[in-house]
C-alpha cells in the first residue's frame, strides 16, 4: 500500500525533523533542507499550523515526502491527511492512532524505545519505526 513511500525512506535513509516555535522559522528551515537535497521532512505538530506548512511544502515541491510528527489524536491524523501528509509519526505506541491511521490508509510510524514495543508493532504489521527519544536510546 505504501510502496512508493517505503522506497523513498529506504533510498534516503535520513529524515529532517523540523521542530520550531514559529511557522515562519519552520518554513525557512524546511525550504533550506529541501533545497539542500533532503527528500523526507517531518514537521512536528508542535509547530504552529503544522498541517498547513505540510500542504504548502507539498504544493511547492515535487518529489518530496512530507509527514507530520508528534501526532497524538485522531483529529490530528485527519487534519494532516487533509493537508496531504505522506506519513504520520506518533511519539509512542498508541494502538488507537495506529489502527485509525491504517483505516485512513496513511503510513504510521510510531516512536519506540524498547524491544517489547518493537515486537508489539511488528505483530501489528508495521514496517517502519522511529527510535524515540533519540537522546535516550539513539546514542
Amino acid at each position: 500500500m505504501f510502496e512508493k513511500i517505503y522506497n523513498i525512506f529506504k533510498e534516503e535513509k535520513v529524515v529532517a525533523v523540523i521542530r520550531t516555535k514559529t511557522y515562519e522559522e519552520a518554513k525557512e528551515i524546511s525550504i533550506a533542507a529541501i533545497e539542500g537535497g533532503m527528500k523526507v521532512i517531518e514537521i512536528t505538530m508542535s509547530v504552529p499550523s503544522a498541517p498547513q506548512l505540510i500542504k504548502e511544502l507539498k504544493d511547492k515541491y515535487n518529489g518530496i515526502c512530507v509527514g507530520a510528527g508528534t501526532v497524538l489524536t485522531k483529529d490530528a491524523v485527519d487534519e494532516c491527511i487533509e493537508n496531504n501528509a505522506d506519513f504520520i509519526v506518533s511519539p509512542c505506541v498508541d494502538e488507537e492512532i495506529i489502527k485509525y491511521s491504517n483505516q485512513r490508509k496513511v503510513l504510521i510510524i510510531p516512536g519506540l524505545m524498547t524491544i517489547s514495543e518493537v515486537n508489539e508493532v511488528y505483530k501489528m504489521g508495521l514496517k517502519f519505526i522511529k527510535v524515540f527519544p533519540g537522546t535516550v536510546v539513539g546514542k
